[in-house]
């Protein structure tokens, strides 16, 4: 799908698109997309089920671990993954030496959290809090047993080996998690999984793998992976300000609802971007790396995922600030109604920052890690003025908007930075054009007659489902008006995927 505009298929291929780059993409982020379906149902029923089994003092305990070990948890950002996937025509060469700096990062994180979890006690006054970090920190010497062999499968795109073996994790952690809930271990059941279930996922993904990994360090070729991983990990680092940063401003100025309603917003917007374009960066990484040197295609490779991501996300966050007001009051209850303009807002952000996303893959897959962090660097300086001009004039509500107004300055130029090829820096409007049109046709009026039509029972019930409905039926029409091209694409490569999947079907049976 992404090499396509400079290497059309012809008529009669024996590739089919199982087989091709394009067709490895596709399949590859069904199943991350799969993958992160599941976990997410996982991760929603065992937190029933905790809810349940254990006491709020358990979930205060956990909350204040996680907190305690957030520092070191951004250390161990160390981007030898990307790296890898990005050099992966001497994944041979680096393998050794990035297993063992992985590994002596993961040993010097648990030596930390092991030193600061008495700190942890003291400053949150809970003793309990040191067993808790201690077995978090168990759990980091297990990182470059997960990363190395990770890397490996995805260079070689096998994206379904990945999402099984990490859907098996969180399901073996639900279940152990569960468990120990039932016997009465409290906060523990939250941690002892980690170790565990890790530990299993590990030895997993190593056999898959199989990377050949000898017992010399090679030192001496830390420091090529040193300065890239150091990029790597201080453009981590902004970003998790960035994640933070609302919260944490929030807190400086207003109460704790006025937080709590802006942090209830920003963690169900962000729904649609972690189901979309975490995935989409899983994927693009490794195909965009093998045509790292080829700056023509690789332009039109990232505008083309742009465009696809484009396609999929933008009606989805625009239905998401249409359907804010339902959706929280069915699922969530009236209490969260101060939270809905909130949630519109930040949603509509999505609409331009989702779509923007595969430019961080594109710069990583070339190597441009230093071009990466200095942009995130001057995106943290202005998100942060923004988003503290907006909370000091509208509470939660104007920090949103300020997300809004910074998200469409600062995408489409992300997509412009990301690009080599200045010639087709006019392709970006077309990445949100169209979409943004199509969603208008479909969505808009159904937002008009949501706040004109009287007030009746059950009714947002019935908006949710003319919603669903829209987006079904209405947004596809629209779309083949203000985006044929792309839509046609998507529909085409659908319909191969499923016909290739039955002819493999076919021969599996036969065979």
């Amino acid at each position: 799908m992404l090499m396509e505009d400079f290497e059309p298929e012809p008529a009669f291929s024996s590739e089919t698109p199982r087989d091709s780059l394009s067709g490895k993409t596709a399949r590859g982020f069904i199943w991350m997309l799969g993958q992160t379906v599941g976990s997410k149902l996982f991760s929603f029923g065992t937190q029933i089920a905790l809810a349940r089994l254990l006491l709020p003092r358990d979930f205060g305990l956990i909350a204040l671990a996680y907190t305690a070990v957030a520092l070191a948890g951004v250390i161990r950002q160390t981007g030898i993954q990307q790296i890898l996937i990005q050099r992966h025509q001497q994944f041979r060469r680096w393998v050794n030496p990035a297993f063992w700096f992985e590994f002596t990062v993961g040993i010097a994180t648990a030596i930390l959290l092991a030193v600061a979890s008495p700190v942890a006690a003291v400053v949150f006054h809970s003793r309990a809090l040191i067993g808790l970090i201690l077995v978090i920190a168990a759990a980091a010497p297990l990182s470059p047993w997960v990363v190395i062999p990770t890397a490996r499968l995805m260079i070689d795109m096998r994206f379904k080996a990945i999402a099984l073996v990490n859907i098996t994790y969180n399901l073996i952690a639900m279940v152990i998690s569960i468990f120990l809930a039932w016997k009465g271990f409290g906060a523990y059941s939250f941690v002892v999984p980690l170790p565990i279930a890790g530990g299993i996922r590990a030895f997993w993904l190593w056999q898959l793998a199989k990377p050949r990994v000898g017992a010399k360090p090679q030192f001496r070729r830390w420091k090529f992976l040193a300065g890239d991983s150091g990029l790597l990990l201080a453009t981590g680092f902004l970003s998790s300000i960035m994640y933070q940063a609302g919260s944490l401003i929030l807190g400086l100025m207003y109460s704790k609802a006025v937080v709590g309603q802006f942090f209830f917003a920003f963690n169900l917007s962000s729904q649609v971007s972690q189901l979309l374009s975490q995935n989409v960066l899983a994927v693009l990484l490794p195909t965009l790396s093998r045509m790292q040197h080829q700056t023509q295609r690789h332009s039109a490779a990232l505008l083309r995922a742009s465009r696809m991501l484009g396609l999929i996300s933008i009606p989805l966050s625009l239905l998401l600030a249409v359907v804010a007001k339902p959706v929280v009051i069915v699922v969530y209850g009236a209490k969260w109604l101060p939270a809905v303009p909130v949630l519109q807002a930040l949603a509509l952000a999505g609409v331009a920052y989702i779509p923007s996303s595969p430019a961080i893959s594109a710069m990583q897959s070339q190597g441009r890690f230093r071009p990466l962090l200095l942009w995130t660097a001057m995106q943290t300086a202005v998100y942060l003025a923004a988003v503290w001009v907006g909370s000091r004039a509208g509470g939660a509500a104007g920090a949103a908007l300020a997300i809004l107004a910074y998200s469409i300055v600062t995408s489409p130029v992300m997509i412009g930075i990301a690009l080599r090829d200045r010639s087709l820096w006019h392709k970006i409007a077309r990445v949100y054009l169209g979409p943004v049109m199509a969603g208008s046709i479909a969505f808009v009026p159904l937002g008009a007659v949501l706040l004109l039509w009287p007030k009746f029972a059950h009714q947002y019930v019935l908006w949710l489902g003319f919603g669903v409905i829209s987006l079904a039926l209405i947004f596809p029409l629209s779309a083949h008006l203000f985006c044929r091209s792309d839509s046609k694409d998507a529909w085409t490569h659908a319909i191969k995927f499923l016909a290739a999947r039955r002819v493999n079907s076919r021969r599996e049976k036969a065979g």
